[in-house]
């Protein structure tokens, strides 16, 4: 969807995304379909969540 939204107008970028797509950015972006592109143009920043890293439990005896 990146490239996508890079390579085309905001317009044209809107209206081609399916309804799996907005729902995958909004999931993994926190933003809307209009942010995230401005953010693939370069025009914006986004917060991205941090990495997930799993802990390590102490196991000592």
């Amino acid at each position: 969807m990146y490239s996508d939204a890079k390579g085309e107008t905001k317009e044209r970028f809107l209206k081609h995304l399916t309804n799996e797509q907005i729902k995958a950015i909004n999931r993994v972006f926190h933003v809307g379909p209009g942010m995230f592109w401005r953010a693939a143009k370069g025009k914006a920043w986004l917060n991205l969540p941090s990495e997930f890293r799993q802990g390590e439990l102490d196991f000592e005896e």
